[in-house]
C-alpha cells in the first residue's frame, strides 16, 4: 500500500464522495466490494436480506498460562440449545503466556452491519435484477461477497479476486526465437514460464515467422514442463493494452501493434544495436529491456534511461550442468577458449595455441560438444577465455560454477562487476596478454578459485523464481 501510485482514504463514506469522485475524473476504474443493492438504492429497488452478527467479550481470570478455555481457537454451536453460534479464543492464535483468555460470543441477527447473505428463492430473485445493472454498469466491478450476494470463504475471496485481476489484466506474450540450443531461445522460454507461473491465463507466446516457430515439447524435455500449457497467439490478436516482449533478432519495430496501442518491448539479449538502430525503435514506440546491466547501461547511451523494473534476469538453464561442491581432482592445465565467431579461427585462440605450444597446456575451442562432453570438460578445465562477450554467456558461467578461472577483458560485458564480479587480474589488456594472465592464474589456481566464490553465488541465486519476481515487478511497472 506504500507504492506512490496507490492513494489511501480511510473513515471515508464511498456514497458520501461518489459523485465527487465521478466529477473529477478521478476514477477511471471503480471496485466496488459494498453491499450491491445499496450501490443501486436510488433505483428503488427492495433491499437484500443480510445475516449480521453480535460479538460479546468476555475475560477468564487464572485459566493459567499454558491453559485455555477451547480446545481450539473456534468452537462452533449449531444446536438450537445454545443462544450464540460461535466462540473464538485469541490465545490460540497469538501463542500468548498468560494467566487469563479473552473469548468472544457471536450471535446471529438480521440487523446490523452486513456479513452473510440470506440465500432463500425471494433473495436470489432479487439479487438477478441488481446483478444485471451491475453488468450494464459503465467502469465499475463488482467484486467479494457483499456485491456477489454469496458467500465465500477467505481462500474463495483470494481466488474472486485473482480471477478478477485475470479477466481485467491485458495479455502478455513472449515471442520465441528459433530452437537451436543457445542460451537466448532458452532465456525466451524461461521468460515465459516466469510469467505463466503466477498469470496463467494471460500469459502467451508468439513467432515472428516461420522461422522462428518452436517446439513446445522439446522444451518440456528439457526440464520446462509447463511451457506445454503455454498457448500461442497470434501478433495480429493482441489489442490495445497488450505487452508484447520481443527478442533482439527483431529487425524494425511494429509500428501497426503500436498504433493499436500494444506495448512493445525488446528484450536485449547480447545481439549488438548501435545507437542509431535504439533509436529509431523508440522513435517507432518500441522499448527496451535488458538481460543484465552492462546491456542496460548500452541502451542507456542513447539517453533512455532504463528502470531497474526493465531488467530481467534468466537464468542458466533449467536443468544445471553443474551443482553441488566443486573438485579438482580431475583439473589439468587445460584452456578452453569460447569463440565468438563461430567460422573463424579467433587472435586470441591463436595466441593461446602458439603458447601452449611452448608450455605445458592445451586450448580448446568451445564448439560442438553436448551436454555430457561440456560437463567433463568444465571439470577438467582451470581457465575459461571469453574476450569480448555479447552477453551473459552461459557457457563461461557454466564453467566457472564448475570451478574453472575466467579470463576476459574490459570490453562489453566484461566492463560490468555487477555481471561478472571478476578480479581485475583476470583481465588480459595492452599490457598483459591472454597468455600472461592465463600462466599467473594457472600457477596460482586454487588460491584464485576462491576469488570466484561471489560470482558463482550470485549466478547460483538466479533461477526461476528470482525471474518471476523480476517479471512481476516489471508487469506492475508498465500496466
Amino acid at each position: 500500500m506504500n507504492n506512490p501510485l496507490i492513494e489511501t482514504h480511510i473513515n471515508v463514506d464511498y456514497f458520501d464522495v461518489r459523485e465527487e469522485l465521478a466529477s473529477r475524473s478521478m476514477c477511471g476504474h471503480t471496485f466496488f466490494s459494498g453491499p450491491i443493492d445499496a450501490y443501486f438504492a436510488k433505483e428503488g429497488y427492495e433491499k437484500l436480506e443480510y445475516r449480521s452478527l453480535n460479538f460479546e467479550k468476555k475475560i477468564v481470570k487464572d485459566i493459567g498460562n499454558d491453559k485455555y478455555f477451547l480446545p481450539a481457537s473456534v468452537v462452533n454451536y449449531p444446536s438450537a440449545d445454545y443462544d450464540f453460534t460461535r466462540i473464538v479464543e485469541y490465545k490460540h492464535l497469538l501463542k500468548q503466556e498468560s494467566p487469563d483468555t479473552v473469548i468472544f460470543y457471536e450471535r446471529s441477527n438480521d440487523d446490523g452491519e452486513p456479513y452473510y447473505p440470506v440465500p432463500n428463492k425471494k433473495n436470489q430473485d432479487l439479487y438477478e435484477k441488481y446483478q444485471k445493472m451491475a453488468l450494464e454498469e459503465p467502469n465499475v466491478t463488482f467484486v467479494g461477497r457483499l456485491a456477489n450476494y454469496k458467500y465465500f470463504n477467505m481462500d474463495q475471496s483470494i481466488l474472486n479476486a485473482l480471477e478478477l485481476f485475470d479477466a481485467n489484466a491485458p495479455r502478455i506474450s513472449i515471442m520465441q526465437a528459433c530452437k537451436e540450443d543457445t542460451g537466448g531461445p532458452e532465456a525466451l522460454v524461461q521468460l515465459a514460464s516466469a510469467f505463466h507461473a503466477w498469470m496463467p491465463s494471460r500469459t502467451f507466446v508468439t513467432h515472428y515467422n516461420n522461422q522462428s516457430k518452436f517446439n513446445a515439447q522439446l522444451w518440456a524435455e528439457r526440464g520446462y514442463k509447463e511451457f506445454v500449457d503455454i498457448p500461442v497467439i497470434e501478433m495480429t490478436s493482441l489489442i490495445k493494452g497488450d505487452i508484447l516482449i520481443m527478442h533482439d533478432l527483431i529487425t524494425e519495430c511494429p509500428k501497426d501493434l503500436i498504433e493499436k496501442g500494444v506495448k512493445v518491448f525488446v528484450w536485449k539479449l547480447g545481439v549488438p544495436l548501435n545507437g542509431s538502430r535504439i533509436q529509431k525503435f523508440l522513435k517507432d514506440g518500441c522499448q527496451f529491456l535488458s538481460h543484465n546491466y552492462y546491456t542496460m547501461s548500452d541502451i542507456e547511451s542513447v539517453d533512455y534511461k532504463l528502470p531497474r523494473s526493465h531488467i530481467l534476469i534468466p537464468y542458466i538453464r533449467r536443468k544445471k550442468i553443474h551443482s553441488g561442491l566443486i573438485k579438482n581432482d580431475k583439473r589439468e592445465n587445460l584452456i578452453i577458449y569460447n569463440h565468438i565467431h563461430p567460422d573463424q579461427r579467433d587472435e586470441g585462440f591463436v595466441e593461446l595455441s602458439e603458447h601452449c605450444k611452448k608450455a605445458s597446456c592445451e586450448v580448446i575451442m568451445l564448439k560442438g560438444f553436448n551436454e555430457d562432453e561440456l560437463k567433463s570438460l568444465y571439470q577438467k578445465a582451470k581457465i575459461i577465455v571469453g574476450d569480448c562477450l555479447k552477453g551473459s554467456e552461459r557457457s563461461v558461467i557454466e564453467a566457472v560454477l564448475a570451478g574453472a578461472l575466467f579470463v576476459t577483458s574490459n570490453c562489453l560485458n566484461g566492463k560490468d562487476l555487477r555481471d561478472f564480479p571478476i578480479p581485475r587480474q583476470h583481465k588480459f589488456s595492452n599490457k598483459f596478454s591472454r597468455a600472461d594472465v592465463a600462466t599467473r592464474l594457472m600457477d596460482n589456481f586454487e588460491e584464485e578459485q576462491q576469488k570466484l566464490e561471489g560470482f558463482r553465488r550470485l549466478y547460483k541465486h538466479y533461477s526461476h523464481e528470482t525471474l518471476v519476481e523480476d517479471a512481476k515487478r516489471f508487469f506492475h511497472a508498465v500496466v
